[in-house]
């Protein structure tokens, strides 16, 4: 399966499906995130009908069906649960049986999850192709006046082409701003409306002036569509509510009256304490299926931390880490994980030891945060690791003659992934002996991660060995 296809197979085998009596101007109104998490269709308000669509929806994203295939299908479900157009909307694109609107529905919402897949995709590499150019991939009888949308919703032309940084509000201006539009920030914006994108690659960006005063933001992993999915059951007795929380597993918890879902491999937020309760539950045998190794009970995030753990150094998009059709891959899911551990307190120092060998390199290190006055970690990392305990600091920096230790006094960003880490200890099948010790309170920044230098204290330094430390607050 392709990337774009099983992306989209991912988001909408995470959807909830919602019949309702609402069109389309109506559904506009609800916020993107909310509908996003949801299947609907315009004035679809029978649950089979709905259901029968998504099922088609299913089998196009995964490749099991084409379009035309899938309408074949759906007229035959309709008429077999006799379903009849309200009077006077027969053909029209009202009539759920209609060619028209059997079509537009296929048609639109895969163009959304494609969309979509490639909005997500397409984040991850903003520093190669920090663009985007609004194209038409697919020719209309009629054209609309895109031209006159770009323009209303504040976009600038480039020799008559409509592009746009990545991350500009213009994407989400454009699907918000006329009767027909999808209210999303990515293709196809509207209706039926051929519309797609181009990624701009960097060089051509610099050459158009969108570069200027620009900065990519560090990059986020696959959002899950149901980070803040929650229900209120009407269900007030005490065994029935325990019942049905045994019968979900790790997949879901009464918090009050609330029914929360925890989201075990995606990225609701929670602390690392808290979400290693979530996995000691495990999950539904249902997502033990396509497991790396078998032996995690559906724990892709769990599985993910372990190779960290093991070796950070190899932790890089390769061959080994690719995953099965409809699967993240294990880069992504470690960078889940790490997004959705809260932060530790601004106040709460943390410590990062660092050992080097040669005087040369320790020396170029120390006049490099002495002229800038900033550290920042290295690019092609996915996070770095720091600790809560000065004595974990010091044991790292101790392999090498010179010793650096970084104090950093004030951060938003430092998340303690301890409590995972330390549940993992027993099963570590390799640790790497450059970060051995699972007990020294492990804390990590993400990826992107600066640092003001506030001080540097030298120790004696010769030709034998030395120790410099740097006290530091996130910028």
């Amino acid at each position: 399966m392709a990337n774009g296809m099983s992306d989209a197979w991912e988001l909408l085998n995470g959807k909830v499906s919602v019949p309702s009596e609402l069109r389309t101007a109506e559904w506009s109104r609800v916020p993107q995130w909310i509908r996003e998490r949801q299947f609907y269709s315009a004035g679809v308000a029978q649950a089979n009908i709905l259901a029968n669509f998504r099922n088609e929806m299913a089998l196009i994203s995964n490749g099991a069906s084409s379009i035309e295939q899938s309408r074949k299908r759906i007229e035959q479900f309709l008429d077999s649960v006799g379903y009849q157009p309200e009077a006077g909307q027969e053909g029209t694109i009202k009539d759920l049986r209609s060619m028209r609107r059997i079509q537009v529905m296929l048609r639109t919402n895969v163009r959304l999850l494609q969309g979509w897949a490639q909005k997500e995709r397409g984040l991850k590499t903003l520093r190669s192709s920090p663009a985007w150019e609004l194209i038409r991939l697919e020719n209309r009888k009629t054209h609309r006046a895109w031209v006159m949308r770009w323009i209303r919703a504040g976009g600038r032309l480039y020799g008559g082409r409509m592009i746009a940084l990545k991350d500009d509000g213009i994407w989400q201006r454009l699907g918000n701003g006329d009767k027909d539009s999808l209210g999303v920030d990515y293709p196809p914006f509207a209706w039926g409306s051929g519309m797609g994108w181009r990624a701009i690659g960097f060089n051509e960006c610099k050459a158009l002036g969108l570069l200027e005063g620009w900065t990519p933001p560090a990059p986020k992993p696959l959002s899950s569509p149901n980070e803040t999915l929650q229900t209120k059951p009407r269900i007030v007795e005490p065994v029935m509510r325990k019942a049905l929380a045994d019968r979900m597993l790790g997949l879901a918890e009464w918090q009050g009256d609330t029914f929360v879902f925890t989201d075990p491999n995606g990225t609701r937020p929670m602390s690392a304490a808290k979400l290693d309760a979530v996995w000691q539950r495990g999950v539904t045998e249902t997502f033990h299926r396509d497991t790396p190794d078998g032996n995690d009970q559906g724990l892709f995030q769990r599985h993910a931390l372990k190779l960290w753990v093991e070796d950070h150094t190899s932790f890089e998009r390769d061959d080994s880490m690719k995953p099965p059709p409809g699967r993240l891959d294990v880069f992504d899911d470690l960078l889940r994980l790490f997004e959705r551990i809260e932060p530790l307190a601004a106040t709460v120092p943390v410590f990062r030891g660092m050992a080097f060998k040669a005087k040369k390199t320790f020396d170029a290190m120390i006049a490099r945060l002495e002229s800038l006055m900033v550290y920042e970690p290295l690019a092609n990392k996915p996070a770095e690791s720091w600790s809560i305990a000065a004595s974990g600091a010091r044991k790292y920096a101790a392999p090498g003659r010179f010793k650096l230790t970084l104090i950093c006094e004030k951060s938003y960003g430092a998340k303690d992934i301890s409590p995972l880490v330390r549940s993992l200890a027993d099963e570590i099948r390799n640790p790497d002996p450059a970060h051995p010790l699972l007990t020294d309170g492990e804390v990590i920044f993400l990826q992107g991660a600066m640092f003001k230098v506030t001080r540097i204290e030298r120790g004696k330094i010769t030709t034998e060995g030395g120790e410099v430390t740097v006290y530091v607050e996130q910028l």
